[in-house]
């Protein structure tokens, strides 16, 4: 019979004497029942018995004896046969394995390839430019830069600007309010010197009242109230004395007046009686394109002050409707000191449109026109690496803000649109952001949503492009070897 295969080695430590007491009883007793193993058992003791009674064929040189003990050190007197099952220890006297020494050899050259690539690394990181800008949440510098902007159209409405440029929102509701519409026929003698007439208005006459503002969304209305203070000597302080950010003014600084003669070039401006408008009277204004109305005025005729307005989609379906629900037009009393601007962006500077190539060869788009609307103002911010250029016809904006950098995560109050592939933005506010390239695009417009949708598929839309770890290493060696890219 054969031994346990499990037991061949044991059995050979036993009969050595490399078992412990415990380990050397317990095979002792399987020994005892088992035939394959005592005859193992006795095959190797019967062995050991043989080697130990041979004579040996001559003594080992004393300079080799020597040499062996010097090599075993303090552990010389311990028996060969107990050697394979002591771990060996690094110290005097042990010689390193062949192995071992190769094992050795790679460390220390895996250890210094580690120091040089982590050199590398280290200088190529520190060398690198500055990374680009991590553009987080376009939204609030696309709001901001949107009211900046909007302060400058003709005929703007501060209750309007504000409450878009805070995302301030009462209610959303289906109920469209607005005042009736003209008595009688329109006319077109009259109507650009009345428009003119109402662009300067706040430069001469003060008021107080509460606006609404109902902005279309999808299908019913984004609805938020506004106090409005007009004083010539300083602009009209916006307050928003609703549930959200309640009590909270800004202050929209005295606008120079112009602009009107290119509103009457592009546009057929008509004018007729209006109704009676937050107790007082008013005259219609209306300016059409391609024969239908895209923007309604009704006018003070006392002071020629914006009373209401609305503007149009293509479809003739009413997008903004915003005015006055109760004014009083006369001094008015200050409430304590002039509250901080609106738009603060102080970093942010108008462009001349002769720019527009330059701007163009340093890698910004700038095109000239977007979605049929001509670009009217460019501007720039060198801290936010932005380039804000603004299309319109002087009834709508559009912006297109450029931004250097990744958009890391959905932006604030934006959901995704997966037919347009762009973020959307669920306020006040119309906006659109992506990612494209290594820019973000934000697009924001107070035009109908066919417009901005157009925008949008003008715009770039390639793949994103995201800056790695090992792209700004490469950069950093390619800065200190002078192979800028």
């Amino acid at each position: 019979m054969r031994p346990c295969p499990s037991r061949r080695r044991e059995l050979a430590e036993l009969v050595d004497g490399a078992l412990g007491v415990r380990e050397a009883e317990r095979l002792r007793a399987h020994v005892v029942g088992c035939e394959g193993c005592r005859r193992e058992f006795d095959a190797l003791r019967h062995v050991r018995d043989r080697l130990r009674g041979a004579p040996p064929d001559g003594a080992a040189s004393r300079e080799l004896t020597d040499r062996l003990v010097s090599i075993a050190g303090s552990e010389a007197a311990e028996p060969l046969y107990a050697r394979p099952f002591v771990p060996a220890l690094p110290g005097p006297g042990v010689l390193p394995s062949r192995r071992q020494q190769t094992r050795r050899v790679v460390l220390g050259v895996f250890t210094v390839t580690c120091v040089v690539i982590a050199g590398l690394v280290g200088v190529g990181w520190a060398a690198a430019p500055t990374p680009e800008t991590v553009v987080i949440d376009p939204g609030p510098i696309a709001r901001d830069e949107f009211a900046a902007v909007l302060t400058e159209r003709p005929l703007a409405n501060p209750a309007v600007i504000g409450a878009r440029a805070v995302e301030f929102t009462d209610a959303k509701t289906g109920q469209l309010h607005g005042p009736p519409d003209a008595g009688g026929p329109l006319l077109g003698n009259g109507a650009r010197e009345l428009l003119e007439r109402a662009d300067a208005a706040p430069l001469d006459t003060s008021f107080a009242g509460r606006q609404l503002v109902q902005v279309r969304h999808l299908a019913g209305f984004w609805v938020a109230e506004v106090d409005v203070e007009g004083h010539p000597e300083h602009g009209t302080r916006v307050t928003f004395p609703g549930r959200i950010g309640a009590g909270r003014s800004a202050l929209l600084p005295v606008r120079t007046p112009g602009r009107v003669g290119a509103l009457s070039a592009t546009h057929q401006l008509l004018t007729g009686p209006g109704p009676e408008v937050a107790g007082r009277d008013s005259t219609i204004v209306e300016a059409h394109r391609a024969g239908r109305p895209v923007a309604r005025w009704w006018l003070d005729i006392d002071t020629g002050l914006v009373l209401w307005q609305q503007l149009f989609d293509d479809d003739g379906r009413i997008t903004l409707s915003a005015g006055f629900r109760s004014v009083a037009i006369g001094p008015v009393d200050s409430h304590g000191s002039l509250p901080p601007r609106l738009v603060r962006r102080g970093d942010v500077a108008t462009l001349d449109l002769v720019l527009i190539d330059g701007l163009r060869s340093q890698g910004w788009l700038c095109s000239r026109k977007v979605a049929d609307l001509e670009l009217v103002t460019i501007r720039r911010s060198p801290h936010d690496r932005m380039v804000h250029t603004v299309y319109g016809n002087d009834v709508v904006t559009l912006s297109v803000l450029e931004q250097k950098g990744t958009l890391t995560d959905t932006p604030s109050g934006f959901v995704w649109d997966p037919e347009q592939g762009v973020y959307r933005s669920l306020g006040m506010t119309t906006m659109y952001s992506w990612q494209s390239g290594e820019s973000i695009f934000t697009v924001v417009t107070d035009a109908p949503t066919a417009v901005a949708e157009r925008a949008i598929k003008e715009l770039p839309h390639s793949e994103p492009v995201f800056r790695s770890h090992s792209s700004r290493i490469l950069a950093g060696w390619n800065h200190l070897l002078g192979e800028e890219r």
